[in-house]
């Protein structure tokens, strides 16, 4: 998919440093397949600690082999080397035995958060329909994979082990750190009053369990699914619309969706009057206007 430039921020967007030099920021990561792209939109401090403390540490850890299997190009054009991971057999007499298996045989397994769907959702949705309530975790994973894998590495196996990396918090300042770049496109001077950087490189303490996420209670997600096996691209959108009478600010983007088959929201209070505006992010940016909420 094309790469959509959009204008210099002049100002970086997480701390509103403007006496620093400042770098070009990829909104949703290159490592996600991400093509928007905002000029002169990061201070070096920001982006160091976003580079190394949030986004490589969960992409190079929960994804990796996801990334891998599905040959997806890093920011540098290159494909992930590593072709083999860990899994670990147990043997009907309690002991682990540790093998490499090939990339092509690893388990598509993965964790991720559930929020919330967006209230404004919930009040046009018929009954019956599936809501996650509550931040919670939860593991996805394929028992035939895992049965195929123990027939062609370890026969004997009684169970298979597979240490899923997951850290909540990284993820959670990600979604972040996706829609700061987004409203700051929407509305620059929006997400500067609202401190919305402050959440992504601030207060920068462990969150232990869902209980805690305090950083959290603006993001939203709902389940996402996709009819083509080609789908690996990202996609985004923003817009505003009602929200038990506010009017409000939604950024709304999804990862791969063949590693990630969640569509994540971040709200924000709207500052706007008059008509209500959108803008998607697919092939090219698009901004549209409406006498009605989106």
């Amino acid at each position: 998919m094309p790469s959509i430039l959009l204008n210099p921020a002049g100002v970086c967007i997480y701390c509103g440093a403007t006496d620093q030099k400042l770098t070009l920021e990829h909104v949703i990561p290159a490592a996600f397949s991400g093509h928007i792209r905002l000029p002169e939109a990061s201070c070096c401090v920001c982006q160091r600690l976003i580079n190394a403390s949030i986004e490589g540490s969960y992409i190079n850890r929960v994804v990796g082999p996801h990334r891998a299997r599905l040959r997806l190009k890093s920011r540098s054009n290159s494909i992930r080397r590593r072709v083999s991971y860990p899994v670990t057999f147990i043997l009907g007499d309690g002991s682990e035995v540790e093998r490499y298996v090939d990339i092509a045989d690893y388990p598509p397994l993965f964790s991720r958060v559930s929020f919330d769907v967006p209230s404004y959702i919930q009040q046009i949705w018929q009954a019956g329909s599936v809501v996650f309530s509550s931040a919670h975790t939860e593991t996805v994973e394929f028992p035939r994979t895992l049965v195929k894998l123990k027939n062609r590495y370890e026969p004997e196996a009684v169970q298979v082990k597979i240490r899923a990396y997951f850290e909540q918090e990284k993820l959670i300042r990600l979604l972040y750190k996706v829609a700061v770049g987004l409203f700051f496109d929407f509305h620059p001077q929006g997400v500067m009053d609202f401190r919305l950087g402050s959440k992504v490189i601030s207060e920068y303490s462990r969150i232990f369990n869902s209980e805690d996420l305090w950083i959290a209670e603006d993001v939203f997600s709902l389940p996402f699914s996709y009819e083509s096996t080609e789908q690996t691209a990202s996609y985004a959108e923003v817009f505003e619309t009602q929200d038990h009478g506010n009017r409000v600010i939604y950024a709304s983007f999804r990862f791969v969706p063949r590693i990630f088959p969640v569509t994540y929201f971040v709200r924000i209070p709207s500052p706007l009057n008059g008509a209500y505006k959108k803008v998607t992010y697919g092939r090219k940016r698009k901004q549209f206007f409406r006498s009605e909420p989106w």
